[in-house]
């Protein structure tokens, strides 16, 4: 038989682990949106936006075939183009808020237009900004790989990317950590199921 103090910190423990939503990491690319526009439907659970509104995340537009536009860095999630300028938005679709890990960013203005100009990536919370980041001019940066930059930025609904519509940038490798709020998962269940019985029947002796 547990004593009693152990099965009440197992209680407490289980129920405070079913009142935290578990989380599901995942980096993804927009190779597997079928939209040419990213921002014609949610996707990844987001909703994409930005200064062209329904034409900013433009599914990978740079055209290895067409000599006026060089090819791309290697991209194999794929990638999004934000077309005609940088103002782009992702915005969690469902309430709540969620961790901006990493991306993966690729700029030059000499090929695709704009200024060479320094990304300020925002993360914002209820229509506050919370966290803010901005890269090196990535026209500096080593040419032919598009350059991560982890973040790790908890609690956010929205994060944004602006170069003051400058430079044209390319976007992949999205890493993020949204909660899943549901079922608790099976061993809080067990440690829950565990805490209950042993207090049941601590309750049931004479």
């Amino acid at each position: 038989m547990y004593p009693m103090a152990t099965l009440k910190a197992a209680l407490v423990v289980a129920l405070v682990m079913a009142a935290v939503p578990s989380a599901r990491a995942t980096t993804f690319g927009f190779a597997a949106d079928p939209n040419f526009y990213i921002d014609a439907s949610t996707y990844q659970g987001f909703n994409w936006s930005g200064r062209c509104i329904q034409c900013s995340w433009t599914n990978g537009t740079i055209d290895p075939i067409d000599p006026l536009f060089p090819a791309a860095p290697a991209a194999p999630l794929g990638y999004a183009f934000s077309n005609g300028g940088v103002d782009l938005s992702m915005t969690l679709a469902a309430p709540g808020t969620f961790t901006f890990n990493s991306v993966a960013l690729y700029g030059d203005s000499s090929s695709w237009g704009g200024a060479p100009r320094p990304v300020r990536i925002e993360g914002w919370l209820a229509g506050v900004m919370v966290d803010t980041f901005t890269t090196p001019v990535l026209d500096t940066l080593p040419r032919g790989a598009f350059a991560v930059f982890n973040l790790n930025w908890t609690h956010v609904d929205k994060v944004t990317f602006s170069t003051n519509n400058a430079e044209n940038l390319l976007v992949t490798d999205v890493t993020v950590n949204v909660p899943v709020n549901g079922t608790p998962e099976p061993g809080t269940l067990a440690l829950l199921g565990l805490g209950l019985a042993g207090l049941g029947s601590r309750r049931r002796k004479p």
